[in-house]
């Protein structure tokens, strides 16, 4: 994951430290929220990992430039 996330961070020059933060922040409640549900827990696999890694990074970059661009 540590080696997707420097390629990530890598390739997309505007990616911060902070999108990173956001991301997690994502990923630990999207983990809550279906838990929370009564199902099974969800865990994060080597299957999916990246997949909700990636998701969670793009959408947490889309919503500092959404914000940003709102703002100026």
């Amino acid at each position: 994951m540590y080696k997707f996330v420097e390629n990530f961070i890598k390739l997309f020059k505007e990616v911060t430290a902070d999108h990173l933060i956001v991301a997690l922040i994502y990923i630990d409640r999207l983990l809550q929220a279906t838990n929370d549900i009564g199902g099974d827990a969800s865990v994060l696999t080597d299957c999916n990992g990246k997949g909700v890694l990636h998701t969670a990074l793009t959408l947490a970059v889309k919503f500092n430039q959404d914000c940003y661009e709102k703002n100026t």
